[in-house]
């Protein structure tokens, strides 16, 4: 989640654990990471995570009001979008995450 606020990537190849001596037991890839134009606030999103993800099993707005609860901040819980309050946490994609990091700015 933290990288994908950052930047974007793609496999370019995969590399068959024969290419290293020894050879391990994974496959390995060649990665092409490239910065994203308009990265988001790193605190913002970085503190939303740490007030979601403790709470992972409950559902998105729960979390969040445990965390702000936790944490001593208020937070504006009307300003998310119902199709990712009822998610669960871990349900969530990174960039929803950073949709409703904006929305908050906390």
């Amino acid at each position: 989640a933290a990288f994908s606020f950052l930047a974007n990537g793609k496999i370019i190849t995969k590399v068959s654990p024969s290419a290293f001596y020894p050879p391990p037991r994974v496959y390995s890839a060649v990665v092409e990471i490239y910065p994203k134009e308009k990265p988001l606030n790193k605190d913002n999103y970085l503190r939303i995570l740490n007030l979601i993800f403790p709470y992972r099993r409950k559902r998105l707005k729960k979390a969040l009001k445990l965390g702000a609860e936790r944490e001593g901040i208020e937070i504006n819980l009307d300003n998310i979008p119902d199709a990712s309050a009822e998610k669960r946490v871990f349900q969530l994609t990174p960039e929803e995450i950073a949709e409703f990091t904006e929305m908050l700015g906390v």
